[in-house]
């Protein structure tokens, strides 16, 4: 079977899937089809995707532009991979802010309940002695203890 049947046959099969789609398009450059893999790579920039795959289509569709002498949208398609790049570092950063007040609330939740189980403790023992002290002072003095 030829590439170019297989691209189409895998390109009909994976429509939505990102990973096919940017392999075929990986596939199409390195064969020199520059004009096909930013065709690829635009059409996969329609998906939604995470900020890090969308960040490489825009890197390799840069290249693909670049390869075909089309120097002002692979500008602007790099300045898009920095965009990418910087919302996806942006959400990481907020994800890691998030996670380390989620750790702290956490820890602080536990603490609390640490205290409250040593006051727990605390009130039982005391209960105890005070019952103790109660059964020695009812025996009397001359009772044995």
């Amino acid at each position: 079977m030829s590439p170019r049947l297989l691209i189409e046959r895998l390109r009909r099969k994976n429509k939505e899937a990102f990973e096919p789609s940017f392999n075929i398009g990986d596939a199409l450059y390195k064969q020199g089809k520059y004009t096909e893999a930013a065709n690829q790579f635009e059409s996969i920039t329609e998906h939604k995707l995470k900020d890090k795959d969308l960040a490489n289509v825009y890197h390799n569709l840069g290249n693909s532009l670049l390869n075909e002498k089309k120097f002002k949208e692979e500008v602007l398609m790099h300045i898009k991979t920095r965009f990418a790049k910087i919302l996806m570092i942006k959400k990481q950063k907020y994800n890691l802010s998030y996670a380390m007040k989620m750790l702290q609330q956490q820890q602080q939740q536990q603490q609390n309940k640490d205290k409250t189980r040593t006051k727990i403790k605390t009130r039982i023992k005391i209960r105890i002695r005070t019952r103790i002290k109660r059964e020695q002072d009812k025996k009397g003095p001359g009772e044995e203890r």
